[in-house]
């Protein structure tokens, strides 16, 4: 595991391996998969943990949220809306 990468290009990359893992069968998920692993770094049992993940992800990658300012300060809160 020689690769070194920041959290912010790893979910960019989770964001954008996420919907054609959802849709392919399981031969191009293990390709996917591996991709996946050889860019990100992740271990093989995790990558799947993170593909397969449907809570939290949403808020990385732009799903149902609403930002709202929370305070005066500038602090911000997001919040899931669900449609």
């Amino acid at each position: 595991m020689g690769v070194k990468m920041s959290i912010r290009p790893r979910r960019e990359i989770l964001c954008y391996t996420k919907k054609p893992y959802e849709k392919a069968n399981s031969k191009d998920k293990s390709k996917i998969i591996d991709e996946f692993v050889s860019i990100t770094g992740y271990l093989r049992k995790y990558a799947i943990h993170l593909l397969n993940k449907k809570d939290k992800l949403d808020l990385y990658c732009g799903g149902n949220t609403k930002t709202k300012s929370a305070n005066n300060n500038g602090t911000r809160v997001i919040r899931r809306t669900n449609k």
